[in-house]
């Protein structure tokens, strides 16, 4: 658990299987990739303005998704407790 949250060298899968699972639904009703409060800056809608399934299906959530299978999770995800990990 220690190596999990300080070391982020520690060799963890580089694949993450929750964006292609759920969302994350802030208070203010944006809509992340699945992490909630750790993906603040993967702000993919908002729940005021467009449908959930529009968000779900929408440009940004396929680039997101595009963006992990290229290059592997973004360094905020490193240590999400809702990632689940995968090579």
């Amino acid at each position: 658990l220690e190596k999990y949250y300080l070391d982020f060298d520690y060799p963890f899968g580089k694949n993450c299987s929750i964006p292609w699972l759920g969302l994350g639904i802030l208070p203010n009703l944006e809509v992340t990739p699945g992490g909630g409060i750790f993906a603040c800056n993967q702000i993919l809608g908002s729940l005021q303005e467009t449908s959930l399934a529009e968000i779900w299906n929408g440009a940004k959530l396929k680039a997101f998704r595009r963006q992990i299978k290229r290059n592997g999770v973004p360094r905020i995800c490193f240590r999400c407790c809702h990632r689940q990990f995968y090579d």
